[in-house]
């Protein structure tokens, strides 16, 4: 480690033979900093490290550290719906059942970004493509395209890694253990004939963001959960009579109780009475989630501190 101008800069040695080795300095970021500092006190450890040569001849250094944590004792019970075009919260009482919190996330920012990069990328591919076979294409509108691809995923990484923080502070705020659809082989399921709608729904980040929201809790002691989805966003969880389709988007009605749901409140409903046993319904409509709109978790506060 040496300063220059005031900041630190640190280097890697990597063995190459026996009494060999090369030094490759490396570019931080405050957020790598922190994690080096952690490590330093003993509250982190090195797992493993490796070298890795990426496509641009860039050299990246991937360090995997352990942490250990407590499960929390859940005082609540957080259970999430994730859709294609946003995602559902409601935070449940596990002593009375009865819903303490709720929110919908818009998460349509990350269509547009696919639906934007997917035009980006076909109209490159046409100019790039021309006069050239694909398989012998010149390595200078290779890099082109793959600059592209690169950047795109990392927009789209980093509103879901925004989203699922998000996510998991709510849960670390309220005490929640966190219930999810299990969406292994969603797409299998879903996919049809429609190459349209195909196209759409393979880009939805649907067990991504799942995947990130798992690993985040574990980091936090939090008890993750999955759930069978089947007839949640279908069923009232008053009566347990099918509901029907009012014409409105995301807006159903039970023909027994007489009452509209909002289609994905109605699935986070269902979801802690699977995990409950039951869920005290509220008297007032539970349209009243629909009516409040949607909130961004790119422009709540860093621990999610609006939910109190």
């Amino acid at each position: 480690m040496r300063e220059k101008n005031g900041r630190k800069r640190l280097f890697v040695r990597v063995a190459t033979a026996p009494r060999k080795y090369v030094v490759i300095p490396l570019q931080l970021s405050s957020w790598h900093e922190w994690y080096l500092e952690q490590i330093a006190r003993g509250k982190l450890r090195i797992a493993n490290g490796k070298l890795v040569l990426r496509s641009d001849e860039r050299v990246e250094f991937h360090l995997t550290v352990r942490k250990s944590v407590r499960s929390i004792t859940p005082r609540t019970l957080l259970t999430i719906d994730i859709n294609e075009t946003n995602v559902t919260l409601v935070v449940f009482d596990r002593s009375t059942k009865g819903e303490i919190w709720s929110c919908i996330i818009d998460t349509r920012e990350i269509l547009r970004v696919d639906a934007t990069y997917v035009r980006i990328q076909r109209e490159l591919q046409r100019r790039l493509y021309s006069g050239h076979d694909p398989r012998y294409l010149p390595k200078w509108k290779r890099e082109i395209l793959q600059r592209r691809l690169r950047r795109w995923g990392l927009r789209r990484r980093d509103l879901l890694h925004k989203l699922s923080k998000y996510i998991v502070d709510v849960a670390r705020n309220f005490g929640s253990e966190i219930l999810l659809e299990d969406l292994r082989y969603i797409k299998q399921r879903i996919l049809n004939k429609n190459s349209k709608l195909n196209r759409r729904l393979n880009l939805a980040p649907l067990r991504e963001l799942q995947q990130m929201i798992e690993y985040k809790a574990k980091w936090w002691g939090i008890l993750v959960s999955c759930v069978n989805p089947r007839h949640t966003s279908s069923v009232c969880p008053r009566c347990g009579q099918r509901v029907t389709m009012t014409g409105v988007p995301r807006v159903t009605l039970c023909p027994k109780c007489k009452v509209l749901w909002h289609r994905d409140y109605l699935a986070c409903y269902n979801l802690a009475k699977l995990k409950m046993g039951g869920a005290r319904v509220p008297r007032d409509t539970p349209m009243k989630l629909a009516r409040r709109g949607t909130v961004s978790p790119m422009a709540c506060g860093s621990r999610g501190e609006h939910v109190r």
